[in-house]
Formats: structure tokens, C-alpha cells, sequence
């Protein structure tokens, strides 16, 4: 049986064209997978590597500073770390269920974050439902309402205005209940900085949509303590802490320790495998402090400074204690301070350097007792040398004279230290020659920095010696046109309560590594200054400008106590001002036995105590009998 032929109705010429475009898309495909396999294959790799690996950095815990009361073996930490937190919600979470839940979880949270307002909220609440009732006993009820309520919510205009208008003023508990009640809000910052006790107290709420990021806080415990000594710590990237300024900034990477990393495989959810960990370095915990400051004698000293700052009206008042034989720092502390928590609160950056090692000032009369120590040990003069004092010494154009124009006639040269007379001083200049007085100076330590373990330190300036011009040594001799920090001059009164050495200071008793270890401070006797003889000879020179002189005020009854007083004039715009000094007392005691060396600066203080007697002077006797009496000093002469 024959079939009829098919006719055909497709073109053939299609069936061609699409052979030809499947196989140019094909080869289109297989040089782009080439290109990317050769040219961009790292980058892909990275990609696909981050989706299942994950890499964090291990933080590692600061170090802390702590301190000890005289005879007491208690650490007290005055900067550790503790547990803290950061409070976020998802508002979007809490009211899933239900859309009052957002006010239920932010009144849970006012009462554990101690939010503002939070009764007040409660009041309004309850007010605006007896006015929507509006019956007659709510209107008695309304009339009724106690007087400490009515206060408050009429303060928030609630009661003119109802509770939803009123109470909206409320920065606290009504802006949070606000913000949590957003049914497609993601994300809400709640609190940061949170305590122990508070992040307990949440999570025991178990509520929906709240979390805590945990952290560590730098706190600082010790009320009172002087900031300028402690420093501060920063936390600019929420991971690590930076220490800055004094001792969190000296030792800031003794402290910080070295962090860590830790990286491999992660799942989908981005947890990591336990079998797929690539790298891992754990973080090493800085170093523990342990400082030489008496931490009962700080607290004491810095309540004393704060008193004579206000009684004196003065700009700042500071005041340094050390032990002379070893060099360590009893007590450091200045006004104005600042609170190492709260450093963000300052007013002037300033305020953030230590003004004991860091304010280079002329030290004025203080300095004269180490002039004469030099002399004295060169043997051109002898406590008992005279001299007649004319009152006045010329130099070409510039004429010295002594404070209030005095002219002493013969005098010896315990005298010139009890009466404080620069003509005395510069005839000891005389004596010694300016090679000598700059030779002296330079080695009691004075225009170099002293090496203190704290940041920030200066070291003053002798350069005026360099000047060949005999009147650059001659105000030199007494103290004005040199600079020096108070460091500086407690260092060499303690070369002279010690015998003539010049000690390294020391602020840290004790180093604590983070593998165990420890280190302990040890004296350090960067240089024989005077002969024992000679230190000797000073220090009684001294006790009689106490008990004689203009350091009157500083005594202690039933103590031998040798200092000197010290009015500068400060320099302003080029020029000595006729109403603004610096008034400081340098001295040491008991004479027989020296326990502590101390110097006392009245910076500016007012009209009625613009000399060192009558501001500076009387400041260190308070502190002296409070140092005597606590470390229980005995008496080395007889009261009279």
C-alpha cells in the first residue's frame, strides 16, 4: 500500500540558525567560566570562603593598678576591670505577640535601669482611665487625688492636658515605653555601661526581644583619688582600650596585654567548627599595678588640697610626698582634678596633665637652700660666713633687692636663708662662681626630666646659665629665671634629708606579669650630690628657718621639721606681675630621722595669702601632722 508523501513545512534555514546561536551561547558561557576560573578566581574563592568561615578577635582583659594602707596587707584596686553590658531591643520581636507587650517590657526595664518618671508614668496611666470611666466616684476620686501626686503630674501637665500629651515630657520612662511599642521598629538602643547587678536583674526577666552585649568596664573604685596620677581609659572601637595620660597611659601596653585571634569553619548559622578551626592565638592578659602611694594618705592629702584650694581662692594647689632614702611616692595630688570615669567631663584638656611633673615653674626661694648646700659643700662659705647686706645689688640696667626692700646689714647665711634675702644669695653666687652654681643645680637634677613612670613629665630649663651674663646666675641663686617641677625640687630636699644622694623616684612597689611573675622596685642612686657632712649642716639650717624664720607655719609642735618657703612672682605677657605668685613650701622631717619629704604649691592664690608663710606653709604643716600622726611618728624634742 502506497502512503502519500509529507509534505515539509519547516524552513531549513531555522533549524541552521539555531544550531548557531545554541553553540555561540555555549561558548560564550565556557570562556566566561574561563575568565573568572583564571583571572577573578581568587576573588570568588574569598567569597565562598567567608560564607563558611568565620575569624574573631579575642580580647584580652586589662591589668589593674592597685594600693595599700600603711601597715594594712589589703589590696585596694583603684582601676580594675568589671562585668558590663550594652541593652538593645527589637521592638518588632517584643510586640509580635501581642502590642502591649512593648509597654510591659519597657516599664520592666525602667524599674531595673531606674529610669525617671517611672511612678509619674503609672499616675497618668491611672488618671486617664478615670476620666474615660467618668463616673461620679472617679470624679470624687480625681478630686481627691493625694497632693504629691497631683505635684507631679500637674508638673507634667498631665491634669490640664491628659495623660497621653502630659506625660510625654518625661525624657525617661515615657520616651522608652514610646520607642519599644513601635510594632515595625528592628532595633532600639536601650542602656550601655550596665552593672553586674543590672544584667542579672534583666535576664532573670527572661524578656522577648531584649539582648545584652556583653563586655568589661574600667572602673575606678576609689572616690577621692587624684585622676592626674591614674590617667584614664578610652574605648573608641568598643573592642579595645587605650590608657592615656598618667599611669594607664605610661604603662598602657603593660596593662592592655596582647590580643588574640581565632578563626576557622562556620556553619550556616556562622558558629564555629570545633573540627574546622584554622588559627588559633589566645589573647594574653596585661599586668596587675602595684603603686607606692599610701592609699589612706592620698585620700587625706587630696581632702586637704581641695580645702586650701577654696580657703585660698587660689588657682590650684598640689602637693607631692616621697619617701627621701628610696625615692617612692607617698601621696600625688593636685586641684583642680578630674574623675577617671567621667575624664569626658573636663572643662579644660589641661586638667589632664599632672601639674606636679608636668607645670615647669619659677620655683623662687625654695631653690636657695640647695645654692647654699653647694657652697657650703665646696667649702667657700660656712652656715656662720657673714656678710653685710646692702639692700640692693646693680647689674647695668637691672637692680635686685630683697622682698619689700629690705636691708638686713650683717647677716650669716642662716640668716640669709631664715629672712629669705636675695642679696645674701647672690653674694653665695659670688662665692661658688656661676660655673659651680650651674654645676650643682644640674646634678641635684634639675633641667632634665627625673624619670618617674607617669606621662606627661617635663624637665624645666636651666638654659638661662648658658647666658656668660653674671645677672642670669644671680636671680638664678634665688630662684627666678630657671624653671623647675615640683618633682624636681622634692628630689633634691631629698638629697638633703638623706644624706646627699640624688634617688630615682619610684610610683610602682610592685609588677605583676600575666604568666605569674613579679618584679619588685628596687632604690635606684642616680648620683652623690653633697657630702653627708654637708647635708647635715643644711638640715639644721633649715630647722631654724622653721623655727625662726618665714616657715614658722609649717612646724609641728614636738618635730624637728627643716623647709624653706618659696614666693615667685609670676611671669605675664614678658613682664614679672606685681599681684600674681606662686606660693610653695619644700621641706622634710623629723630632722633626726627623715621619714618624708614634702612640697606644697599655692598656685595664685588670693590678695590675703599671696606669700608662701601664709598659704603654702600652713598647708604643710596640716598634712605633716596628719603624716606623723598615722604613721605614728614619735616626737624628737620637747613641747614647749
Amino acid at each position: 500500500m502506497n502512503f502519500p508523501k509529507r509534505q515539509q513545512t519547516s524552513d531549513p534555514w531555522r533549524f541552521v540558525l539555531i544550531k548557531i546561536f545554541g553553540w555561540s551561547a555555549l561558548l560564550i558561557v565556557i570562556c566566561r567560566l574561563g575568565f573568572l576560573a583564571i583571572y577573578q578566581g581568587e576573588y570568588y574563592q574569598a567569597i565562598a570562603a567567608s560564607q563558611h568561615a568565620v575569624s574573631e578577635e579575642l580580647v584580652p582583659e586589662r591589668g589593674s593598678i592597685y594600693s595599700l594602707d600603711y601597715g594594712d596587707e589589703i589590696e585596694y584596686a583603684l582601676a580594675t576591670e568589671a562585668p558590663s553590658a550594652t541593652l538593645y531591643a527589637v521592638p518588632t520581636e517584643i510586640n509580635a505577640r501581642d502590642p502591649k507587650n512593648g509597654e510591659v517590657t519597657a516599664l520592666s526595664l525602667a524599674t531595673v535601669l531606674k529610669l525617671g518618671g517611672y511612678e509619674e508614668y503609672l499616675w497618668a496611666k491611672e488618671l486617664a482611665l478615670l476620666r474615660a470611666l467618668e463616673t461620679e466616684q472617679n470624679a470624687n476620686t480625681l478630686n481627691n487625688i493625694e497632693p504629691s501626686r497631683a505635684n507631679a503630674l500637674a508638673s507634667l501637665g498631665a491634669v490640664e492636658h491628659g495623660w497621653e500629651e502630659g506625660v510625654i515630657k518625661n525624657p525617661a520612662t515615657t520616651e522608652l515605653v514610646n520607642r519599644l511599642k513601635k510594632t515595625s521598629d528592628p532595633y532600639e538602643p536601650v542602656a550601655d555601661q550596665l552593672s553586674l547587678v543590672e544584667i542579672k536583674q534583666i535576664e532573670s526577666l527572661n524578656l522577648d526581644g531584649i539582648y545584652l552585649i556583653k563586655t568589661r568596664e574600667r572602673i575606678y573604685p576609689e572616690i577621692g583619688w587624684s585622676g592626674q596620677v591614674l590617667g584614664f581609659v578610652s574605648n573608641p572601637d568598643k573592642i579595645n582600650t587605650y590608657g592615656q595620660y598618667g599611669l594607664e597611659g605610661y604603662f598602657d601596653q603593660f596593662l592592655r596585654g596582647e590580643g588574640g585571634l581565632l578563626s576557622g569553619d562556620a556553619d550556616r548559622e556562622g558558629r564555629l567548627l570545633a573540627l574546622g578551626i584554622a588559627d588559633f592565638k589566645p589573647a594574653i592578659n596585661g599586668g596587675d599595678l602595684v603603686v607606692t602611694i599610701d592609699r589612706r594618705l592620698q585620700l587625706k592629702v587630696c581632702e586637704i588640697v581641695s580645702a586650701a584650694k577654696i580657703r585660698y581662692e587660689a588657682k590650684a594647689v598640689s602637693v607631692i610626698i616621697l619617701n627621701p632614702f628610696n625615692g617612692e611616692i607617698l601621696s600625688l595630688c593636685s586641684v583642680p582634678n578630674f574623675d577617671s570615669e567621667n575624664y569626658g567631663a573636663i572643662q579644660e584638656i589641661n586638667h589632664y596633665n599632672n601639674p606636679v611633673i608636668f607645670d615647669s615653674y619659677e620655683p623662687g626661694s625654695v631653690i636657695k637652700p640647695l645654692v647654699m648646700a653647694g657652697a657650703i659643700d665646696l667649702g667657700v662659705i660656712t652656715p656662720e660666713s657673714t656678710f653685710v647686706d646692702p639692700g640692693v645689688v646693680t647689674f647695668d640696667e637691672f637692680t635686685i633687692t630683697n622682698a619689700n626692700d629690705k636691708e638686713f646689714g650683717t647677716v650669716n647665711m642662716t640668716q640669709v636663708l631664715e629672712d629669705s634675702i636675695n642679696t645674701g644669695m647672690i653674694w653665695v653666687m659670688r662665692q661658688m662662681g656661676p660655673e659651680n652654681l650651674k654645676k650643682y643645680l644640674t646634678n641635684f637634677g634639675f633641667g632634665r626630666k627625673s624619670g618617674i613612670e607617669l606621662s606627661t613629665e617635663v624637665g624645666g630649663s636651666l638654659e638661662q646659665l648658658d647666658n656668660p651674663a653674671e645677672i642670669y646666675a644671680a636671680t638664678a641663686a634665688f630662684g627666678q629665671g630657671i624653671s623647675t617641677t615640683m618633682l624636681q625640687l622634692a628630689l633634691g630636699y631629698a638629697a638633703l634629708a638623706n644624706g646627699g644622694e640624688l634617688i630615682k623616684p619610684q610610683i610602682i612597689k610592685e609588677y605583676r606579669y600575666s604568666d605569674g611573675t613579679t618584679e619588685t622596685s628596687k632604690r635606684t642612686v642616680v648620683r652623690r650630690v653633697i657630702n653627708e657632712s654637708t647635708a647635715k649642716l643644711v638640715g639644721a639650717m633649715l630647722v631654724s628657718v622653721v623655727d625662726n624664720g618665714h616657715g614658722k607655719r609649717a612646724g609641728v609642735p614636738g618635730y624637728y621639721i627643716a623647709g624653706k618657703t618659696g614666693t615667685a612672682q609670676i611671669a605675664e605677657r614678658g613682664a614679672y606681675s606685681e599681684s600674681n605668685f606662686n606660693g610653695t613650701f619644700a621641706g622634710y622631717g623629723p630632722i633626726t630621722s627623715p621619714k618624708f619629704v614634702m612640697v606644697v604649691r599655692v598656685d595664685s592664690p588670693a590678695v590675703g595669702a599671696l606669700y608662701a608663710e601664709a598659704s603654702a606653709a600652713p598647708v604643710f604643716s596640716e598634712i605633716a601632722r596628719f603624716l606623723l600622726s598615722y604613721y605614728g611618728i614619735a616626737p624628737d624634742r620637747a613641747q614647749e
